[in-house]
């Protein structure tokens, strides 16, 4: 459901920092008070770029001296200042502050692809931190934790009991820290009939002394009693996409999870229903839903056009 098997990291092209960065104006603030300058000017050239970035702080008053601070397969800076020479010790450790300083920012830039990803996607995502807290919910998360908020999101576990789902699966975390397997999975009816699937994953520690983070993705299923007759589907010459359209309102998709999926507009997921609605003289979505799923074949079929 959620991929979460071992994959070598994507590689992204090696972006510098803006020239107005905060990171890399305290870092030329550094270079200034190191070497007692009153004006420094680095040019900084990443490795795989053909151009460099210019970046600068302050005024120049004195003489200029030069200064490369190199880190094979990393980057190449060039820095002007018109203070004084600085000691090898020092060199590396501006050279070092640097590479931290371009290692955090490809990060943070990694960091916002998947966030913005995980935000985009129609399932919900949670992550658990080591102490069963809540690090990061995507949107769709946050719907359902606020649909739990208000004793909306409650499961059936039997002999006529229900509880909360986020509560059920929070109870799961020690279990999927502990199994081999390093996942859970499952399905469950929640109390309005709709079903969910899920998938608890295990992660790593961040160091040594943390615990096991878990990955929590929650998704609607389609329950397979609840599949469009394919006779009614035929019988109404619906065409490809009406079809995915079709067998997602039957899962209980809305027009926005609808839309995710098959990558299209809200509009155009509210055109297709219009079409479906028109194709089988049906009023509603649910009068569309009774008639694709009774497994009846309709006795007339209505031409193009007609009411």
């Amino acid at each position: 459901m959620c991929g979460m098997e071992r994959r070598a990291p994507v590689v992204l092209p090696p972006i510098p920092p803006r020239a107005d960065d905060a990171a890399m104006n305290r870092y030329l603030d550094l270079l200034r008070e190191v070497s007692g300058a009153e004006w420094v000017e680095l040019d900084l050239l990443l490795e795989g770029t053909t151009r460099p970035t210019r970046y600068g702080r302050g005024t120049r008053r004195g003489a200029m001296l030069r200064m490369l601070l190199e880190m094979p397969g990393s980057f190449r800076a060039n820095v002007r200042h018109d203070g004084e020479a600085v000691q090898p010790g020092t060199e590396r450790l501006l050279r070092f502050c640097l590479d931290r300083i371009l290692a955090t920012f490809a990060l943070e830039i990694r960091l916002d692809l998947v966030t913005e990803a995980l935000d985009a996607t129609s399932s919900a995502v949670l992550l658990f931190d080591a102490h069963d807290e809540i690090a990061y919910a995507n949107p769709r998360a946050e719907e359902l934790l606020a649909r739990q908020t208000m004793g909306e999101l409650r499961i059936e576990t039997g002999q006529g009991r229900e509880e909360p789902l986020i509560g059920y699966l929070t109870r799961l975390l020690d279990r999927v820290r502990k199994d081999g397997s390093e996942k859970l999975t499952g399905r469950q009816t929640l109390s309005d009939g709709t079903q969910v699937a899920w998938e608890l994953a295990r992660l790593g520690p961040v160091t040594d002394h943390d615990g096991h983070a878990v990955l929590c993705v929650v998704r609607t299923a389609c329950p397979a009693d609840r599949k469009p007759a394919p006779s009614v589907l035929a019988a109404f010459n619906l065409t490809r996409r009406e079809r995915e359209v079709v067998e997602h309102l039957l899962c209980g998709l809305s027009t926005r999870e609808i839309a995710d999926r098959m990558g299209i507009s809200h509009h155009t997921v509210r055109d297709h229903v219009k079409h479906l609605l028109r194709k089988t003289a049906t009023r509603s979505r649910r009068e569309l839903l009774e008639l694709v799923s009774s497994g009846e074949k309709p006795v007339s079929v209505p031409a193009p056009g007609e009411p």
